[in-house]
């Protein structure tokens, strides 16, 4: 049995109510297109999903350092205290750490892809609004923090408190 656009040939059909099919360079290039979105978005994704996993090993072993200063007896075996500034200068160094990756891996990370994005056609300017939203977002957490965060109260209770 022949295809509807073959019977549509014979026919001499032209009052076709379906449009025609896209052409194949069109449909070429808008694959390319979507393939390339998806590739950086993959990219970024990961490096986002990366950064986080970095972010959660380093906290994790702060928090076992901590943890075990909390639970020390007050001074060693050669009696000098277990907080030492050596160890609480390490602990603080990788709490700068969290911070630098938490605050700029994935932004790094996204200007790339957008920066890759933006010369097809109608991205760049959707990637500019959501990169205005979510600078607009980033700045009133940063705000929060500096401003109104309880260190003593959970930040899930402090956020319910928010909305």
């Amino acid at each position: 049995m022949p295809s509807l656009r073959e019977v549509r040939i014979v026919n001499g059909s032209s009052t076709s109510t379906t449009s025609p099919p896209p052409s194949p360079s069109g449909r070429g290039h808008r694959a390319d297109d979507a393939n390339h979105i998806l590739a950086e978005l993959t990219a970024f994704g990961m490096a986002v999903f990366n950064t986080q996993a970095e972010i959660a090993g380093i906290s994790s072993i702060v928090a076992e350092y901590l943890e075990w200063m909390r639970k020390a007896p007050p001074t060693n075996s050669q009696g000098s205290p277990k907080a030492s500034p050596a160890v609480l200068e390490t602990l603080e160094t990788r709490v700068r750490e969290l911070n630098a990756l938490a605050g700029t891996k994935h932004v790094e990370a996204w200007r790339q892809s957008v920066n890759r994005l933006e010369r097809i056609p109608g991205v760049g300017a959707m990637l500019n609004l959501f990169d205005n939203e979510m600078q607009r977002r980033s700045a009133e957490t940063a705000e929060f923090f500096h401003t109104n965060y309880d260190i003593c109260a959970p930040l899930a209770d402090q956020q319910a408190r928010k909305e």
